[in-house]
């Protein structure tokens, strides 16, 4: 199912007791558990759970939270995060909740028995055993007919004021041993934006401020920022700020402006790291990836990629084109003072082989750190900076040495 679809359901009161939440859009799940904290709190505060599957999850904390009723509200949300990591111990939890090994014949015999169907169905996987129904030895696929069978059914073994979300939070495919604990009406799908409707929606999201931006403008914002909803509204929402601090409603966000505030905006910023990369400090710049890695480990990449093709351009134009450094600014429309002394390293420092060798290597790091674990992350980020730094930048992400050679 959709984000949309579900809002939909959800506006409407329809609730489930657990969901599967997948996907990069941040933005949209972080409004989907806002949605569904106020239809199950209303105006209470909040009784919520929040659990990771890293090395420090215990079952018994888990299966304590999801089962003790709680002091201050019967109605509680448990919230498991990282799904995408999850090992042995987390599948058996999760399994043991959602599909149950037995069954109270009670309740059993009052879900099942009026759907003739469903209670035929079930019978090839549960077997009565005096007042309990057992689950079968069955296979893997089994698993998923089951659970869309307790679907059809509305059949749960959590209190009806129990909720349960799993989500991941990265890129990396969640085990299918989980994904078979969901029905597809409990598997919510949260799908980036479609390219084409980026535009429409950043030039609308600055409208809101009464704030107009042209086209180049919101193509370098989406090169320079994380290309999710949340990240974007929180970017907008602060280079509006800004602006409206200056008194500029009604005015225009422009190429220049956007490009000013992401630069100066924080104390340290993928800007500041390719900055300390083309200055060959090698210390500073671990010492600000290890910063960004904390802050914000996915907005590393897109500012590097930006950083590095405006390098090569740079680099073109002086090198291959013999054009000065005041035409190469006037031409790239670089006009702040220390933007122009910070790229000023690039000149006669690094040949133009040196900087589209570097941007090939960024773009193989932007596809294999979507599937890398979190931890070889940082590692790879590393090894980037110092073979930028030492000039050994041509070597293949994965195969050694590249196999052209840039004339």
């Amino acid at each position: 199912m959709d984000y949309q679809s579900f809002k939909h359901l959800l506006l409407k009161g329809s609730l489930k007791n657990s969901y599967l939440f997948s996907g990069v859009e941040i933005g949209d799940k972080k409004e989907a558990l806002s949605i569904l904290k106020q239809r199950l709190f209303g105006k209470d505060s909040p009784t919520v759970y929040t659990f990771y599957c890293d090395s420090e999850f215990i079952p018994a904390e888990f299966l304590n939270a999801v089962q003790t009723a709680g002091l201050f509200s019967s109605t509680k949300l448990i919230l498991l995060k990282g799904i995408e990591q999850a090992k042995e111990v987390v599948v058996k939890t999760l399994t043991s909740l959602l599909l149950p090994q037995s069954i109270e014949a009670g309740h059993y015999e009052e879900v099942f028995l009026p759907s003739p169907k469903e209670n035929t169905q079930l019978k090839a996987y549960y077997e009565k055993k005096e007042n309990r129904y057992f689950l079968k030895k069955i296979k893997e696929a089994d698993k998923k007919k089951i659970v869309d069978i307790f679907a059809r059914c509305n059949f749960s073994i959590l209190d009806k004021d129990t909720f349960l979300v799993v989500s991941d939070e990265t890129n990396e495919k969640i085990p299918e041993a989980i994904t078979r604990l969901f029905p597809e009406n409990q598997t919510i799908q949260f799908f980036e934006m479609f390219e084409n409707k980026k535009t429409d929606w950043i030039r609308m999201e600055f409208g809101k401020y009464n704030l107009s931006i042209d086209n180049s403008s919101i193509t370098l914002l989406l090169d320079m920022v994380e290309n999710n909803k949340s990240a974007l509204e929180q970017e907008i929402n602060n280079i509006a700020t800004t602006l409206l601090q200056k008194n500029a409603s009604g005015k225009n966000v422009t190429h220049e402006l956007i490009e000013e505030y992401l630069y100066h905006s924080k104390e340290e910023s993928p800007f500041s790291l390719f900055a300390a990369l083309i200055a060959k400090k090698r210390d500073k710049a671990l010492e600000i990836l290890d910063k960004l890695f904390i802050a914000d480990p996915d907005g590393i990449l897109p500012g590097l990629l930006w950083s590095q093709r405006r390098a090569v351009r740079i680099i073109d134009l002086y090198e291959n084109m013999k054009q000065p450094k005041e035409v190469i600014f006037r031409e790239l429309f670089i006009n702040g003072k220390k933007v122009q002394q910070e790229l000023s390293m690039l000149f006669g420092h690094f040949s133009f082989r040196h900087a589209v060798h570097a941007l090939n290597r960024l773009s193989q790091l932007e596809y294999y750190l979507r599937i890398l674990p979190q931890s070889l992350k940082q590692v790879q980020l590393q090894l980037f900076i110092l073979d930028y730094i030492d000039g050994r930048i041509d070597r293949d992400f994965l195969q050694g040495d590249l196999q052209f050679v840039v004339s």
